[in-house]
């Protein structure tokens, strides 16, 4: 396994973490009318987002440059 794999496993899974507590969050402090809160869910998704680019940053690279060693690339 690569290191590109590991860091891109890695950000999905902080990603998906991300983008559930900025679900909660944006929505808990949107109802309790509470403005740190709804904020820290906000910057959480933009996290979640910033994460996902790097995911497909990694991807396309390796689509570029035929790297087989991820199973999408592969199969594609």
């Amino acid at each position: 396994m690569c290191i590109s794999q590991i860091i891109g496993e890695m950000c999905l899974l902080a990603a998906f973490v991300a983008s559930g507590y900025a679900a909660i969050a944006a929505s808990a402090g949107d109802r309790a009318q509470r403005p740190r809160l709804l904020k820290s869910g906000l910057l959480a998704g933009i996290g979640a987002t910033v994460l996902l680019s790097v995911v497909l940053a990694i991807l396309a690279f390796a689509l570029v440059t035929k790297d087989f060693r991820f199973a999408y690339v592969a199969s594609y």
